[in-house]
């Protein structure tokens, strides 16, 4: 089964924030500011897990966060792009990613998720 389908919301949405903001050590109202600062990299990563994990179309994403859905597009298509040529950051976010499904199969939000390989 997909992990995109796996994640209808069921506060996911909230978790991946709070996984996110916790890794990055910000706070979780600076990943919806749309200033440029520190927070990028996390706002980045909390929006390209969005886009690619939780069901949640472009347009929605975007409402999330103040942007139009060509950035949700283009935020993520950028993230995938560094993942594939910097094994830091692709080593970063599977260690979010595992974090926050782990996190969600403690609270049997599903069980699927064992399948899933990063």
């Amino acid at each position: 089964m997909p992990l995109k389908t796996l994640v209808a919301d069921n506060g996911v949405v909230e978790k991946v924030l709070d996984e996110v903001a916790r890794y990055f050590e910000v706070e979780k109202s600076r990943l919806l500011q749309r200033k440029r600062r520190l927070s990028q990299r996390a706002r980045d990563v909390y929006m390209y897990f969005l886009r690619e994990h939780s069901g949640l179309d472009n347009e929605r994403i975007g409402e999330v966060f103040g942007v139009s859905s060509s950035a949700v597009t283009k935020t993520a298509l950028r993230m995938s792009e560094q993942m594939k040529t910097q094994r830091r950051f692709k080593k970063e976010t599977d260690q979010i990613l595992y974090s926050v499904f782990n996190r969600l199969s403690e609270n049997s939000l599903f069980r699927d998720f064992s399948s899933h390989k990063f």
